[in-house]
C-alpha cells in the first residue's frame, strides 16, 4: 500500500502587536506553516507557506483569512525570516542522489562494456540488438544472446543463442538463469567477427554487457 499525502509542519516568529480576539491578551506570536507532500511520511515536493497568529494565553489561532490586512502585514514582517525547515528537502535530495549514483552507475557500464568490446574475454555474455545490428535478420523478437566462446588475434568467436526476447532485461534474466553446464547447449550456433566490428556494435549501443 502507497501511503501519500499532504502535511504541514509550523514555525515560530516574532511577537505581534495586538490584542487576541477571543480573550483580549495582547502577547500574539506569529507562526508560519510550511506545506508538503509526502511519499510514506517523507517529505518529496515542498509547497507552499501560510501565516497564523497564536495568543500566548488562550492558544486561540488566527489564519491568513482571518486576519486583518494591518495584522496580516505585521504578521508577515514578524515571520519573514523564518524558513523552511531543512529536512522538507529530504526527499529531494535523496532523489537528485539517486539520479547521481545512476548516471554514475550508468557511466561505469559504459567504460566497462568499451573495454569488453575492445579486449574480449572468453565467457563474455552480450545481449544484441539483432534488429539494428542485422536489419535482414529474420528474428521473431528484437533481442537476442551472445557468448565469447573464443578469440584469435584481432578476431573474436560469439556463440549465438537460438532464444530471442522483446526486451534486454528478459534477455539478461535469461542468461543469468542458465547454469555454467547448460551454456555450451543454450549457445550453439558460432560466428566469427573481427573485435572492430565488436566495438562498432557497442558504440552503436547494439549490444550490451550483462553483469553476471
Amino acid at each position: 500500500m502507497i501511503i501519500f499525502g499532504l502535511d504541514k509542519s509550523f514555525r515560530e516568529g516574532e511577537l505581534v502587536d495586538g490584542h487576541c480576539e477571543s480573550c483580549g491578551h495582547e502577547a500574539l506570536a506569529s507562526v508560519r506553516g510550511f506545506r508538503y507532500f509526502h511519499l510514506f511520511w517523507l517529505p518529496v515536493v515542498p509547497l507552499g507557506s501560510n501565516h497564523t497568529v497564536v495568543c500566548t494565553h488562550c492558544q486561540q489561532c488566527e489564519t491568513d483569512s482571518d486576519l486583518s490586512d494591518d495584522k496580516k502585514a505585521a504578521v508577515k514582517a514578524a515571520s519573514h525570516e523564518v524558513s523552511r525547515p531543512i529536512w522538507h528537502f529530504i526527499g529531494p535530495i535523496l532523489m537528485t542522489l539517486l539520479i547521481v549514483l545512476a548516471e554514475f552507475d550508468s557511466q561505469e557500464l559504459e567504460v566497462l562494456e568499451t573495454k569488453a568490446a575492445a579486449a574480449p574475454t572468453v565467457g563474455d555474455i552480450w545481449v544484441i540488438d539483432v534488429k539494428e545490428a542485422w536489419p535482414n535478420l529474420d528474428a521473431p523478437y528484437r533481442y537476442g544472446t551472445a557468448i565469447v566462446s573464443s578469440t584469435e588475434n584481432d578476431n573474436v568467436e560469439l556463440s549465438f543463442s537460438d532464444w530471442y526476447y522483446n526486451l534486454p532485461s528478459a534477455a539478461r534474466k535469461a542468461v543469468r538463469e542458465v547454469s555454467r553446464d547448460e551454456k555450451s547447449d543454450y549457445f550453439q550456433e558460432e560466428v566469427w567477427f573481427e573485435r572492430a566490428e565488436l566495438v562498432s556494435l557497442q558504440q552503436a549501443e547494439h549490444i550490451q554487457l550483462v553483469d553476471l
